[in-house]
């Protein structure tokens, strides 16, 4: 711990104004210890931990971009609830048309969303 470079990386990622060094930063998936028992790496050295520090800040880009999906999921549910938009997958084509427009809308963007998953 007492390495320049690890507590560079401490002070990096564990440096959260207000909370402890022991309280999980950024959810449960968004830790060094969260990144590093993903990989099966039960005790992490320091070494191994500035040497994955690349690593580490690609998965975490990773973990950010599905958190913000999700919440764009969950934002995108109250306009179309995920029972509608199974109803409307099961529609022919000349019943999705009879639609008004904006479920016809709120159905192609939650589509759209759905895509878009990380």
């Amino acid at each position: 711990m007492n390495h320049p470079k690890m507590r560079r990386i401490l002070d990096k990622y564990w440096r959260v104004p207000g909370r402890s060094l022991t309280s999980q930063w950024d959810g449960n998936n968004g830790t060094l210890q969260g990144y590093f028992n993903a990989q099966g790496v039960t005790n992490a050295t320091a070494s191994a931990v500035i040497a994955k520090e690349s690593d580490y800040d690609t998965w975490l880009a990773g973990v950010r971009a599905l958190e913000a999906w999700k919440a764009a999921m969950q934002a995108a549910d109250v306009s179309m609830p995920r029972s509608t938009e199974d109803v409307i997958s099961t529609m022919s084509d000349s019943q999705k048309a009879k639609l008004p427009e904006y479920t016809r809308d709120a159905y192609a963007a939650k589509v759209t969303l759905r895509g878009e998953k990380p």
